[in-house]
């Protein structure tokens, strides 16, 4: 499939009597992609493959167990052969033999360790796991579910629990600035404050970056993983950026505006941080990619509010 295929049509922001300084600052707004439902659609559907095969497919150590299937079993997913005894995990459970019994006696099924002990190990909780692994484990569970009605091998079947799970598993792109985080001097000027700004833009190339959606376009259509070694370049810029701003003084009039931008501008970063992490998470990665329209005209929006305020103060 083409990048164009899927490449939206570019959306200039523009302004009402917007002074060049503000031209200058958002600049990296003016081009950003806003995909058509089919155009989406297209981009999902490559999510959704690779969340299939990160799922569904993954064989971490090439035993021949999917991993799982190594949860349903009880085997380790990162050792071919659990029992050490020579034979890959995989070709002992087609053979009927345990995968966990070094005397190769005959398997006889029993719940993986997983479960016996989901009451002392809750592996939503943990902070090590990303959302991927979380949904791989939930399609563990419901696969042993579907085991009883001899439907584990129907592939609808398992694609109507990943597609269920995905649902479940929304994320919420929330504020992390307050006015705590701000740097308020009462008597700092306006003027200061947009040249502080500018002096920032600058210094980091906001204006000069290519837009994030084309680049993780660029690598769902061709894989050439430099797009998104350029996209995380991008997300790491732009939070030095955000960075700088927080540290740079500004007053008491202009802090709800200053922090709405900021926040608006974390969550759209954030965002981008997650896709670019789509081959660790793809799982994190979809659920961005769903709230990727929405973020960027919460970023429009607060860019606008910027721009009026010292357009109204004639800065």
């Amino acid at each position: 499939m083409k990048a164009e295929s899927f490449l939206p049509g570019k959306k200039t922001t523009a302004f009402v009597i917007v002074p060049v300084f503000a031209l200058i600052l958002f600049l990296f707004l003016r081009d950003y992609y806003v995909a058509s439902p089919s155009q989406s659609e297209l981009a999902k559907k490559d999510l959704l493959n690779t969340i299939e095969e990160e799922v569904k497919y993954k064989d971490s150590d090439k035993d021949g167990l999917r991993d799982w299937e190594e949860r349903l079993q009880g085997t380790d997913p990162n050792n071919s052969d659990t029992d050490g005894d020579g034979i890959f995990d995989g070709l002992e459970v087609r053979n009927g033999t345990d995968p966990l019994d070094p005397l190769n006696k005959k398997s006889e099924h029993k719940k993986s360790g997983a479960l016996e002990n989901k009451d002392e190990y809750n592996y939503r909780n943990d902070p090590n796991l990303t959302k991927t692994d979380i949904l791989a484990r939930d399609f563990f569970v419901k696969v042993v579910g579907l085991k009883e009605t001899n439907l584990i091998n129907n592939p609808d079947a398992e694609n109507q629990i990943i597609e269920e799970l995905l649902r479940e598993n929304n994320l919420v792109f929330e504020n992390k600035y307050s006015k705590k985080d701000l740097n308020i001097v009462r008597s700092y000027s306006d003027r200061k404050i947009k040249e502080d700004i500018r002096r920032a833009v600058e210094k980091y190339g906001i204006a000069k970056r290519r837009d994030d959606y084309y680049l993780f376009a660029m690598y769902m259509d061709s894989g050439d993983e430099k797009y998104l070694k350029e996209l995380e370049d991008n997300t790491k810029t732009f939070q030095a950026f955000i960075d700088e701003l927080l540290k740079n003084k500004i007053n008491n009039s202009i802090v709800l505006i200053y922090l709405s931008y900021l926040n608006a501008g974390y969550k759209y970063n954030h965002a981008f941080e997650l896709m670019a992490a789509v081959k660790d998470d793809p799982v994190s990665a979809m659920g961005a990619f769903q709230h990727y329209i929405s973020l960027v005209e919460e970023l429009d929006f607060s860019t606008k509010n910027l721009a009026l305020y010292f357009s109204e103060k004639n800065i």
